[in-house]
């Protein structure tokens, strides 16, 4: 996302009402989607650019053709400003033309072609018939893919370039590049890239992987080195910066660390004293220089008073320089800019120094004190708690004593303080994971991480390179996108509890060797994070569900210094409403279970990866047209007549809507996403079926629904007045409208975060501004003999619209909205039988 594009996401307060609202059906768009062309003159431009690329082609590669049979050519095509290109009509499979990337710039959507030798020829006709010729209605022949394009040039390197998160090297500047080659068989084109390349003066990587239609390689050198063949440009399909990794920082002599850091430090400007913080339950903290500025000593404590501050174990300051840099202390030691912190960090010593251990029916008053001691310290402080320390899988999604005290801190139970906590799903046994992924299916995510209300972190990756010459015959053992091989699942639980992990954040990756099946962790596959300064080094590799909490403890610290007046459950809901599966979570369980519903699928999905991998840029802006809205709000859910405990009441909420600007969207695709957060109160006691019966883990429940199209608030509240009633309807069958909804309503209610999405047309979309949210029963209802049933709830709801065009303004006309007097809020009492 642009930075001109990152948009403070919008909060709506006490905007109800109960007016009625009709469906009035779609504005077709007509002709308002191609921009205002004069025919002949565009289509002699057109036409001269692409006489004047086919010049310029053949001088590069010093050949000369005529222009009925072309040479092979690598076209950049780009659109008018704030329009789309026609990207089917740009690759005709039938002329062999392949789509390489595209990209946007300076809101133009551009495209790269390679158009096989003698093919240069179909386009120039495409241009011809726009010019000479017209359709029944008028209209000229291809319009539609002719107008849409402001310019067509000879392709050169920069238009691979697909990397947004990093500006394209200078000319004489050597780098690293991560090359993405264009593959369409077996072979593969490595060896012929590899030739051209030394042939170059480029230095070639060994490892490669392959993707279904690309061969993703590293070179290394500048880019007029990479652009100096034309050859070379033919295999790419696009091209970004190589990541970096920490092997060449932990090669390095303790010596040699430490002029880097001492580097960095002085870049720092250290976060205010008031600053969020994120809150590392673990081993305690030895000093590094780089955590210096974020952590104060009144600020790193310990459980016991009788232990040392700090041990020999380097966990917590590992878990630390994560917490603060996230995967990028590698990037931050390589540039020279200035770094600003927006969180502190603190530290709670919660495990003693060996050979003492604490017993593990203590785990759970052990982190509660812990907790309870930091925010004496700083009770203003708002913080994310970050829980790296796990026991065993063996509950199986149970609740214990140590989660449901988590569940309790974060609920405020006791002191009415909410709190964000994080914690790692645990790590698999290492001895079995040669058997990725099917062990870490089995490999049940551990004590306490399945606490409803905390947010359980697992780990993905992103990490392939790795020496080949240091670990022959060996490759990776997770792809790209795909599971840590660390990390656990809930696959292996009882399918009443709740979804775990929320998430998932880069874990690091290992080796596998293709016939020993040994398991190898080469460096390069880690984080780079903070040592233990006490062992002579300031840098050391990291790794697994440890080091994927500590990055989303991070993102929700950043959260709440952009947003300080969220409550935790929001933050909560932000983070999870930002994930999304990668390609390679979507295409899991694809090949293996070829018969499993798509339902099922996603129940797998969901149990293996969560909602995804959490993108901090979209948890903290919207766009133009990607609007986000927040709203708080806190509803009754129960109320006692005579002896009876009842519903008492549901919230609606009317928020700004663009409905204009959907219909003139017409039959566009659009994406709507629904999270909602709330803290439950637990009731850990097993008695039975605790999930289902009067012994519920959980104090209550809530549920969202969406007002469908050509539904009137009238019809929208009878239906949900309906579907509200016990917790067990929602095991008995569907609540509410499933169509279009990725996970629907089944799949999204365990737990106390309910988060999904809807896919359609955007007119259909318009008329779906109110969303209901509703109750169902808990132990606060069936408790008569104490006054729970009087508890009020308190929720967040995150609601996105999102869509491609990019034309499009969703965001300014909602913001005017809510500067606009909210209505007065009516409450509305659904009493259900």
């Amino acid at each position: 996302m642009p930075v001109s594009d990152q948009l403070p996401h919008l909060i709506v307060e006490k905007r109800f009402s109960t007016e009625k609202y009709t469906y009035a059906g779609p504005i077709p768009m007509g002709e308002v989607q191609l921009p205002v062309r004069d025919r002949a003159s565009h289509g002699a431009s057109l036409r001269q650019q692409l006489d004047q690329a086919r010049q310029q082609n053949e001088q590069m590669r010093g050949v000369t053709t005529t222009a009925e049979r072309p040479a092979r050519i690598v076209l950049e095509v780009r659109s008018e400003p704030d329009f789309e290109l026609a990207l089917d009509g740009l690759e005709p499979r039938s002329q062999g033309v392949e789509l390489a990337c595209v990209r946007n710039e300076d809101n133009q959507r551009v495209a790269v072609i390679h158009i096989p030798k003698g093919k240069l020829s179909y386009f120039v006709k495409r241009v011809e018939q726009y010019v000479a010729e017209q359709v029944k209605s008028g209209k000229p022949k291809n319009q539609d893919l002719i107008d849409r394009i402001a310019e067509i040039r000879l392709a050169t390197l920069r238009s691979f370039w697909t990397d947004e998160g990093h500006d394209f090297p200078q000319d004489d500047r050597p780098v690293w590049w991560e090359v993405w080659l264009r593959s369409e068989s077996d072979q593969g084109p490595w060896d012929t890239f590899r030739m051209l390349a030394q042939a170059a003066g480029l230095r070639v990587g060994t490892e490669t992987i392959r993707f279904p239609d690309r061969l993703v390689g590293l070179c290394s050198g500048t880019a007029t080195q990479l652009s100096s063949s034309a050859d070379i440009l033919d295999l790419l399909g696009e091209i970004r910066q190589a990541k970096e990794n920490p092997a060449g920082f932990l090669a390095l002599t303790p010596r040699e660390q430490a002029e880097w850091v001492e580097d960095l430090r002085q870049r720092i400007t250290p976060p205010p004293a008031d600053a969020p913080a994120v809150c590392v339950l673990d081993h305690g903290v030895v000093i590094n220089p780089l955590l210096q500025p974020a952590l104060a000593p009144e600020d790193c404590l310990k459980y016991d008073p009788s232990w040392p501050l700090t041990d020999a174990e380097s966990h917590g300051t590992e878990m630390s320089g994560v917490a603060l840099f996230g995967d990028q202390l590698s990037d931050l030691l390589l540039t020279s800019d200035a770094v600003t912190l927006a969180h502190r960090l603190e530290s709670v010593k919660i495990v003693p120094p060996p050979p003492r251990q604490n017993e593990p029916r203590l785990y759970g008053a052990i982190t509660a004190q812990a907790v309870y001691r930091i925010e004496s310290q700083r009770p203003t402080r708002r913080r994310a708690f970050c829980l790296a320390i796990t026991t065993d899988g063996t509950d199986r999604g149970k609740p214990t004593s140590w989660s449901g005290e988590i569940d309790q801190l974060c609920a405020g139970v006791g002191d009415g303080n909410r709190r964000l906590v994080f914690i790692s799903a645990g790590n698999a046994a290492s001895e079995h994971r040669c058997r990725y992924p099917d062990s870490n299916d089995t490999d049940a995510i551990q004590d306490p991480a399945q606490a409803w209300n905390a947010i359980t972190v697992g780990a993905c990756t992103s990490r392939w390179q790795f020496p080949q010459q240091q670990f022959p015959g060996y490759q990776p053992l997770g792809k790209p996108g795909d599971l840590s091989p660390s990390s656990t699942t809930s696959l292996a639980w009882f399918q009443d509890w709740p979804f775990k992990p929320d998430i998932v954040l880069e874990g690091g990756n290992f080796v596998i060797h293709r016939e020993t099946h040994q398991v190898m962790d080469p460096d390069e596959m880690a984080i780079l994070t903070t040592a233990h300064a006490a062992a002579g080094r300031l840098l050391v590799p990291f790794r697994d569900t440890s080091a994927a909490t500590a990055q989303a403890a991070r993102m929700a610290a950043i959260l709440h210094s952009q947003y300080p007046r969220l409550w935790p459950e929001t933050i909560r809901a932000l983070l999870i409403h930002s994930a999304e599966w990668t390609p390679a979570m979507r295409d899991a369980f694809d090949a293996k279970t070829p018969r499993m519903s798509p339902k099922d699928k996603c129940r797998a999905r969901l149990r293996r990866y969560g909602y995804g991998v959490p993108s901090l840029i979209r948890a903290l802006y919207s766009a133009r047209n990607s609007l986000t809205l927040i709203a708080q709000q806190t509803l009754r859910p129960f109320d006692k007549e005579g002896s009876e405990v009842k519903t008492k009441e549901m919230g609606i909420h009317a928020l700004p809507w663009p409905q204009q600007q959907l219909l003139e969207l017409g039959d566009a695709t659009v994406e709507m996403r629904v999270t909602l957060s709330y803290f439950i109160e637990p009731k850990p006691g097993r008695r039975g079926a605790f999930a289902r019966t009067r012994h519920r883990y959980q104090s209550h429940g809530l549920r969202f629904d969406v007002c469908r199209p050509q539904e009137s608030l009238d019809e929208f509240r009878q239906r949900i007045n309906k579907a509200a009633r016990d917790e067990d309807e929602e095991y008995g069958g569907a609540v509410g409208d499933t169509t279009g909804w990725v996970l629907g309503p089944n799949l999204r209610t365990r737990g106390s975060i309910h988060s999904d999405w809807w896919q359609g047309i955007a007119a259909d979309l318009a008329a779906c501004g109110y969303i209901a949210v509703y109750p169902v029963t808990g132990w606060w209802r069936e408790k008569t003999d104490q006054d729970y049933w009087a508890r009020h709830a308190r929720y967040s709801l995150v609601v996105s619209i999102r869509t491609e065009h990019t034309t499009v303004d969703l965001y300014t006309p909602v913001s005017t909205m809510i500067e606009v007097p909210a209505p007065i809020p009516v409450e509305v009492e659904i009493e259900v039988e």
